[in-house]
């Protein structure tokens, strides 16, 4: 088997979400023995049948929901820590106002999940994302770090350049939602 067979190989059983123990080590690339255990894999393996067409996925949305809830309450949290002096009036109204659009963003996906339930919901544009389970964990660890350059950015940015760290922050939590969530569908 050459390397080249060994990926088709790897990447057919990824896609039919095989989940035989030896997948992990056999992820670790190619070699002559990960050869063997892919073949005698493969020859255990029953002829892959088309997979069915995922239908629209409301976890994204709860999920999106969920973590949008902790981000109010923390917002919350940080407001109510700050003491009672006049001198920090501002910060207060800055808490503030991070609260009511994050309120915002909970309330539009309220909306689209009422939407999805009563089947009003057309499918959602998804990102694209990769098909193998270590690209979207590559996938997941490079949003991440995207998302830490931003908020550390964000951090001294001010007027316009804040606006759009804050857009493209949200930007990469949706995408960080979309990639876990096509990762959980692998465990």
């Amino acid at each position: 088997m050459t390397e080249r067979e060994y990926i088709e190989h790897l990447e057919s059983l990824e896609a039919s979400r095989c989940k035989h123990p030896l997948m992990r080590t056999l992820r670790k690339g190619f070699s002559k023995a990960n050869a063997v255990y892919l073949h005698h894999l493969l020859k255990s393996q029953p002829a892959a049948a088309p997979a069915p067409a995922a239908p629209f996925n409301l976890k994204v949305l709860y999920v999106r929901k969920s973590k949008l809830f902790g981000q109010r309450a923390s917002l919350s949290n940080k407001m109510c820590d700050l003491p009672e002096d006049p001198g920090y009036d501002k910060q207060r109204a800055k808490y503030s106002d991070q609260i009511q659009a994050v309120q915002e963003e909970i309330e539009e996906v309220m909306e689209q999940i009422e939407a999805a339930e009563r089947g009003d919901l057309p499918p959602a544009e998804k990102p694209e994302l990769p098909a193998t389970e270590a690209e979207l964990i590559r996938r997941l660890a490079s949003l991440r770090a995207s998302r830490s350059r931003q908020r550390n950015i964000e951090k001294i940015a001010r007027g316009e350049k804040l606006e759009k760290c804050r857009t493209e922050i949200g930007r990469l939590e949706k995408l960080i939602t979309d990639v876990e969530t096509a990762l959980s569908e692998y465990n």
